[in-house]
């Protein structure tokens, strides 16, 4: 032990002491500011960027994240100064936006259709917007009408402070996974605006406008949703409600009706897969008088899954199109010619259709739908899906147009080994290969019932169907019609889907394995193609975490610092406030492993040992009196820190197994000569140095080597779920590269069926689980503490793919929480 009497000695214990003090206030400061950020995100969802309640915790995340880096900087001799120039950047990104306070008092919140204002799709939506452009170029041919614009929403929103109150009930609702709880809170909010009285601006407004229109009073109206983004980049198909044959007097309501539809299941978890926030997304609503159709249907001025052939279609029915984008009914479909005269290249009856019958849109009607359709394409630049209707008295209406949706195209180029398929046919919606377990629509499946990557087959696809899509490999129907709206969105959400299976579905057997390559239209038994399952699993862990929207996102919310072992992350590398404390957060716990290493090497117990019997040296460092310091080791049973218990509890499994092959195999070689064969250089820390932990009441952070590969755990763990997080990082290993590759792809299974988000980069993996409650959190880090000792004997075994698979299963089956 160091002399305690030794002037020197004091000095310096003193110094590390004072430098310790500041690296714990340091990691109490880093929470603090994420859960800032955390709350800063939830209420950018549903505010403007210029509203003081964004403005004041933005300049406080300044104002705290630069003295985060002063305290930063005093610690470690000022070696991170870059940082005052990269929040000086960010200040000066961000003042400027809270200075473009926007006046919305002064916009009308009602417009006729044929306004000029109509075009505005921030004013009038998506939907209307497209209508407005119709209506440019078919001035005759698109119903008269008028939209309550999005200021009208605003002040919806903000009488009797809806707006606060629909804040509060959706808070967290991105991390919602419990499908009663998502349900019950979708229905408080719809009833709380179906329920609620307008004013009297708004009303009058409505009136005012409908007996321009209708001054008799006896049109029936189609009222419609109209929200910005809406047949867009996300085409919102069949996403909100629209109301059919309202009388006038009912106007008000049926306006309430759509409006409260922005908060059904499917809506609000389209939104959140979209990317979209609250604040985005304030809902017009059309008001057009009904057409009385003989027919109806759907234009779409190229074949989406065939751009560069010469044919438009087109989807009819008798009577009403609704049923046909509302996928209840199957339409006739013809082929027609893109160039004038637009000859009829194919008809195609739809089931249960008599072939003799006279077809019921004549060739002036069809040849007037098509030269329309082909204008407007020319005219927008891009293909269009356009909605139609033909009156009794046999004239065209344009009732809606998108822009068309084509189905990705590159899996229909490639080529396939041969083998009989289990089953063939049907329509192909979007194309693609995936590969899952089939799981057979019921009446009551939940989104959550689904294994992530399966493959669901429905009888009739119906935009009720849309909350499964960021889930599914796969969608089969064994009807369907191809222009309904969740065709379109099946397309937005490159999920391979085949319609109108027919009887083949009977050769589908529940709960089995098959591999779908929709471009061919063939169904395969097993698994058939390599990579395409990782692909599947990649492309929906992915999807849904875009949410980029508004000003702020990029100088405060966005991260790009994610890999410490990479050369560009450095301090004048930081972008945003994210940046900034994710580089401060990794700099500390650099900065206590030196300084615990110092205090080592100099006798002072700066952190204890960890009682085990183990093969594990671990020093924990206290956060937070979570160590009886008046001793020199600690029991892991006398650890006051919820994440240590768990993560404990999981590398302490008694039927894990501590090989001592490579201490066997290297016995009496050098640590040098170790690290040059087997270990990797990018941790910061080496086979011969100490594993620490840092411990808190509701934190922890290990950084650890096992055998010859690096693993750092970081996780907040408490009661609540919005700050909740476990973060972990795995990489090197010892083998050859390829076997070191192939270990992180059984990690990536296993972490995938957790419920991880994960990325692999090599043999660098990267997992997260964040916002979900302490019970989860605490199961993950039990599955963690087992996966770090079982992969400590993944060095010298030999994998390939179809170990892989029955090595991740088995993993699970042995060690899931179950157990």
């Amino acid at each position: 032990m160091a002399d305690s009497t030794n002037p020197s000695m004091q000095r310096q214990a003193k110094t590390l002491r004072v430098k310790q003090e500041i690296a714990k206030e340091l990691l109490n400061h880093n929470g603090e500011l994420l859960q800032w950020l955390t709350d800063l995100e939830a209420d950018l969802d549903h505010l403007p960027c210029y509203d003081t309640r964004i403005s004041r915790p933005v300049l406080h995340l300044l104002d705290e994240t630069l003295l985060m880096a002063q305290e930063l900087n005093s610690l470690s001799q000022d070696r991170f100064t870059d940082l005052y120039g990269a929040l000086d950047r960010i200040r000066a990104e961000v003042l400027p936006i809270f200075s473009k306070r926007k006046d919305t008092t002064s916009l009308p919140i009602s417009v006729f259709l044929d306004h000029e204002k109509t075009g505005d799709s921030h004013l009038t939506g998506g939907k209307a917007a497209g209508i407005a452009a119709l209506n440019r170029l078919f001035p005759h041919n698109v119903p008269s009408g008028f939209i309550l614009t999005t200021a009208a929403y605003r002040r919806l929103m903000n009488a009797e402070d809806l707006e606060q109150r629909v804040r509060l009930a959706m808070k967290d609702i991105a991390y919602i996974g419990d499908t009663k709880r998502f349900h019950d809170i979708a229905e408080s909010l719809r009833s709380l605006l179906s329920h609620h009285s307008l004013s009297k601006e708004i009303r009058e407004a409505i009136e005012r406008s409908a007996a321009q229109l209708d001054p008799e009073g006896t049109t029936q109206w189609a009222v419609r949703s109209s929200a910005i983004g809406e047949d867009g980049r996300f085409s919102f198909a069949g996403q909100f409600e629209s109301v059919l044959n309202v009388p006038h007097a009912n106007l008000a309501e049926a306006y309430l009706q759509v409006v409260s539809s922005r908060f059904t299941d499917r809506t609000m978890r389209y939104r959140l897969h979209a990317g979209f926030r609250e604040v985005d997304t304030p809902m017009a609503v059309l008001f057009m008088p009904m057409v009385q159709a003989q027919a109806a249907g759907i234009v779409q001025t190229q074949d989406p899954l065939n751009p560069e052939s010469d044919s438009l279609i087109l989807h009819t029915v008798n009577g009403l199109g609704d049923v046909v984008v509302r996928g209840e009914r199957q339409p006739d479909i013809l082929r027609l010619e893109r160039s004038d005269p637009h000859q009829l290249q194919d008809l195609r009856r739809a089931e249960g259709s008599r072939r003799d019958d006279d077809f019921y849109l004549d060739d002036i009607a069809r040849s007037s739908v098509a030269v329309m359709a082909m204008r407007v394409e020319r005219e927008l630049g891009y293909p269009v899906e356009i909605e139609w209707a033909l009156d009794t008295q046999g004239k065209v209406w344009l009732l809606q147009s998108r822009r068309l949706s084509p189905s990705p195209q590159g899996a229909a180029r490639r080529k396939h080994s041969g083998g009989s398929p289990l089953a063939e046919g049907g329509v192909t919606i979007c194309a693609g290969r995936a590969e899952g377990n089939l799981v057979r629509y019921e009446p009551g499946l939940k989104p959550e019932d689904l294994e992530t990557g399966s493959v669901l087959l429905v009888d009739h696809p119906t935009p009720d169907h849309a909350i499964f899509l960021p889930r599914l490999a796969a969608l089969l129907a064994i009807h369907g019609n191809p222009a309904g709206h969740i065709a379109t969105l099946s397309r937005e959400f490159f999920v391979p889907s085949l319609f109108q299976l027919g009887d083949s579905h009977k050769r589908l057997h529940n709960g089995t394995r098959i591999s779908l390559n929709a471009a061919k239209r063939s169904i395969y038994a097993g698994s058939r193609w390599k990579g395409v399952r990782e692909r599947v699993l990649v492309r929906i862990a992915s999807s849904g975490r875009n949410r980029h929207s508004g000003a702020l996102y990029s100088p405060i919310m966005e991260l790009n610092l994610t890999d410490p072992t990479e050369r560009s992350f450095k301090a004048k590398s930081c972008r945003s406030i994210h940046d900034c404390i994710r580089f401060m957060h990794e700099m500390t716990l650099h900065s206590l492993f030196r300084l615990g290493d110092e205090q080592r090497r100099q006798g002072n117990r700066g952190s204890l040992m960890l009682n085990t019997e183990l093969p594990l040296r671990l020093h924990l460092m206290d956060l937070g009196h979570c160590l009886d310091k008046e001793k020199d080791s600690v029991d892991p049973q006398a650890v006051r820190s919820l994440p240590f218990a768990a993560w404990w509890k999981g590398v302490s499994d008694p039927r894990l197994h501590w090989s001592d092959r490579w201490t066997r195999a290297f016995a009496g070689l050098s640590e040098d000569f170790k690290e040059q064969v087997m270990g990797d250089t990018r941790g910061p820390r080496r086979s011969g140095d100490a594993n620490y932990a840092i411990v808190g009441g509701d934190y922890l952070n290990v950084n650890t080597r096992m055998s010859y590969h690096y693993a750092m755990i970081d996780a907040t763990v408490g009661p609540g779920s919005q700050a909740n997080h476990v973060h972990f990082r795995f990489f090197g290993g010892g083998g050859p590269k390829q076997n070191r590759e192939r270990r992180i792809l059984f990690l990536e299974r296993v972490l995938r069926q957790a419920q991880f988000g994960v990325d692999c980069q090599g043999e660098l993996l990267t997992a997260w689980l964040r916002h979900h409650p302490q019970s989860t959190c605490e199961k993950a880090l039990r599955l963690l503490g087992r996966l770090m000792v079982f992969s400590r004997d993944l060095d010298g075994v030999r994998l390939d793919d179809d170990a892989l698979q029955a090595m991740a299963a088995d993993f699970l089956t042995r060690f899931g929480e179950a157990s």
